[in-house]
């Protein structure tokens, strides 16, 4: 995990659940690169992007437990 996702999953502990626009907003970086991060973290089971229900073609992103679980060892 690099230092970005880790911003990521402490952002998402703290904000809960945010649109992944968003995340590339707060990230100052592209979609492509927030969406290869991503990829990554819910792989490794720390993020689930779930649809937006009020427009279906957007995600939404939000910690797992494991998420937490991870960052709360990583002591940010």
């Amino acid at each position: 995990m690099n230092l970005k996702q880790l911003y990521i999953l402490a952002t998402l502990r703290t904000d809960g659940e945010l649109p992944q626009t968003l995340l590339c907003d707060l990230m100052h970086t592209t979609q492509n690169t927030v969406v290869t991060w991503l990829n990554e973290l819910e792989e490794a089971d720390y993020v689930a992007r779930l649809r937006d229900p009020e427009d279906r073609r957007k995600h939404n992103v939000a910690i797992t437990e494991k998420g937490v679980a991870e960052i709360g060892r990583a002591h940010v």
